[in-house]
């Protein structure tokens, strides 16, 4: 019984996370006649976006795969707005962060980030840039290089007073290749404003999660199987530079507990839980599907150890940053490091307030 509830929560888990993968937008494509199909883009990570558009007709299911040999440009409505360029003799899709007197764009590969300008009737350039742990011997030395600084030197000639500017730039990144560029358009050009595509995220996030609810303990020799009540918070710290969809979630939850006189000397106590999870957030209009794994570290009178949580949960929009929040919550104990049956469940509802 113990394995067949395992065994389904893995394929609740899996499949849920297979469905979630796709996030369609509304957004447009330019074919190479140089027509614009409004529609919906599948909106997924940097590698993927750089590499392929997934678009389909509003409100239809058959969805098609363009390459950058196949369209010439393609937008998320108000959003990022990608083009077809040639790297390193490959068609890819760069990402137009800024459009002016000097264009910034941005492209991710499996190695690393990539950054491109380009002035008006100019060639497509790449900033080039590489950091990391060079040994001389057998000393170690950490290295950033400075090429970019030739590139943008050469094309800031007209532009001495941002000198100053440049030379901060000691890794380029979305922000301050974006903001060189603006002031560098402002500074040649009074008369037109340039564009910019890029979309500010902050660096991280925190929304925070009131609970309460039950929770039965199937397995633990010190405490007494049957259903108590258990409360907590949760704070779920969001990075949306690295990822629009992961979370990293933790809080502290509190349940009274009826401890078992014949394993110890103390007839009740409390139970401590800290979840230390990553989670997956899929949102759909008013609705957002919730997937959570990881550990959770337990503490009772004489007793410590963790659990290997799965968390399903739904929020429900409720106001502009609150949501009615409900989760169900398995966990399994172990045997060494691995699961080995189903420790505890619980449901908990309640508020969730997204900053």
């Amino acid at each position: 019984m113990k394995n067949k509830q395992l065994l389904l929560l893995i394929f609740l888990f899996c499949s849920l996370l297979s469905k979630g993968q796709s996030d369609f937008r509304p957004g447009y494509v330019v074919n190479m006649s140089g027509d614009t199909l409004l529609g919906e883009i599948d909106y997924r990570g940097d590698k993927f976006l750089g590499k392929n558009c997934k678009f389909r007709l509003r409100r239809q299911e058959k969805d098609t795969m363009y390459t950058p040999t196949n369209i010439l440009a393609y937008q998320f409505e108000n959003s990022r707005f990608f083009v077809s360029k040639e790297y390193a003799g490959v068609p890819v899709f760069v990402e137009y962060l800024i459009k002016g007197k000097m264009n910034i764009f941005y492209y991710r590969d499996d190695k690393k980030d990539h950054y491109f300008v380009e002035k008006e009737g100019g060639k497509f350039l790449e900033l080039p840039f590489d950091k990391g742990i060079k040994y001389v011997g057998e000393v170690p030395y950490y290295y950033k290089t400075k090429e970019h600084f030739l590139v943008l030197s050469n094309l800031l000639l007209d532009a001495p007073q941002l000198n100053a500017e440049l030379a901060e730039i000691r890794e380029p990144n979305r922000e301050n290749l974006v903001e060189l560029a603006e002031n560098y358009h402002n500074t040649v050009c009074k008369n037109e404003q340039c564009i910019i595509y890029e979309r500010k995220l902050p660096m991280f996030k925190v929304s925070f999660e009131l609970l309460g609810g039950i929770v039965n303990y199937r397995y633990w020799d010190e405490i007494q199987t049957k259903y108590y009540f258990q409360t907590g918070f949760l704070a779920h710290v969001w990075m949306p530079r690295a990822n629009e969809r992961i979370y990293f979630k933790t809080g502290l939850f509190y349940s009274y507990a009826d401890l078992d006189t014949e394993t110890t000397d103390i007839r009740e106590g409390s139970s401590l839980k800290i979840p230390l999870q990553v989670e997956y957030i899929y949102s759909k209009k008013r609705m957002q599907y919730k997937i959570a794994i990881g550990y959770d570290l337990y503490s009772i009178p004489n007793y410590i150890d963790f659990t290997y949580p799965i968390v399903l949960g739904v929020n429900i929009q409720l106001h502009k940053q609150m949501y009615l929040s409900l989760n169900y919550d398995i966990e399994f104990y172990h045997s060494a490091i691995l699961p080995a049956g189903v420790f505890s469940h619980s449901f908990l509802t309640g508020v969730y307030f997204k900053f």
